[in-house]
């Protein structure tokens, strides 16, 4: 069906969510893009809920998460530097890492744990997306995909 949805643009299920902004459900999940304070640029936003529209648990993961993002940064720096390390072999500092890289997108599944991807600046520069876990205050490195 999403094929056939993907060729011929078959109508698709939208909810404005008035914390979540704009989302469009295709392939059973709500995506849209997002802005908030702590980035100069939107990213996007998926959440994993495709037997109805986004729930007060998805909405109060995303405000936890915008609240505590400061407060992640040592630990969410700590987790990028050591996907890079591991699979980059980049040599530097887990502060200058950081400046170099941005917010691309987050997902929120149904058990309240958010991925967060983040990828280079530059589009110049080397890519790839690093991807970090976030449950509540606790951080945990999952991949690099080159």
């Amino acid at each position: 069906m999403s094929i056939i949805r993907r060729l011929f643009g078959g109508q698709q299920t939208r909810v404005n969510d008035p914390t979540l902004g704009s989302l469009a459900l295709q392939d059973g999940v709500w995506t849209g893009r997002v802005t908030w304070e702590h980035s100069a640029l939107p990213f996007a936003l998926s959440v994993h809920r495709s037997d109805a529209t986004p729930s007060e648990a998805d909405r109060a993961v995303f405000e936890a998460l915008t609240r505590n993002y400061p407060a992640l940064q040592p630990a969410l720096q700590d987790a990028l530097f050591r996907l890079s390390k591991s699979k980059r072999q980049i040599d530097r500092a887990p502060q200058e890492l950081w400046k170099e890289l941005h917010l691309q997108g987050v997902g929120i599944d149904q058990n309240g744990n958010a991925e967060l991807i983040f990828g280079f600046a530059d589009p110049d520069g080397p890519g790839g997306a690093f991807l970090v876990s976030v449950h509540g205050s606790s951080v945990a490195a999952l991949e690099y995909i080159d």
